[in-house]
């Protein structure tokens, strides 16, 4: 399946549909190899990388393959919806289309999908003598602690009114 996309990638690059690809080794072994002999394509230079996942070839004019390098080192500015936007307009999509992708981007991690998801993600409910609380995390890593109001400090409050107590 992966090796089908690819192969539909290359082809959107050369009828000018895509502004460049990248073919994966680890996606697309077959047309990976194939590239690998390649210096150009119909006159589209053929540029050979080792990226974070394994060795890839990007079918493209110098500018896209510039542009390309430079948004990966880029990374750490972008959110993974924002990254995704900006290489899929790099890639020659509208961007219409590229929001709609980041809302809904494939469960893939690799540097060119944005890398891990960034979302803050809060762990369940637990509880501070009688005050909520959540534990936080980014990346997977510890963020934080997220509190709730305690409901029974509220009830008891004399400077709120009588209507807002739970």
């Amino acid at each position: 399946m992966k090796e089908t996309q690819q192969w539909e990638q290359l082809q959107d690059t050369l009828n000018g549909e895509q502004n460049f690809c990248i073919i994966e080794e680890r996606k697309a072994p077959i047309l990976y190899a194939v590239l690998l002999q390649i210096k150009k394509i119909d006159g589209i230079p053929v540029t050979h990388r080792n990226g974070k996942e394994g060795p890839e070839v990007i079918v493209g004019n110098g500018y896209y393959v510039q542009k390309y390098l430079e948004l990966l080192s880029d990374r750490p500015k972008y959110t993974r919806a924002d990254f995704q936007v900006q290489m899929g307009l790099l890639l020659g999509y509208s961007f219409e289309d590229c929001v709609e992708f980041a809302k809904n981007p494939p469960d893939c991690d690799c540097e060119k999908c944005g890398g891990p998801n960034d979302r803050i993600e809060l762990g369940p409910v637990e509880y501070e003598g009688t005050r909520p609380y959540q534990k936080a995390t980014y990346q997977g890593a510890a963020y934080g602690t997220l509190y709730h109001p305690d409901p029974e400090l509220i009830k008891h409050s004399p400077g709120i009114q009588n209507w807002s107590k739970p």
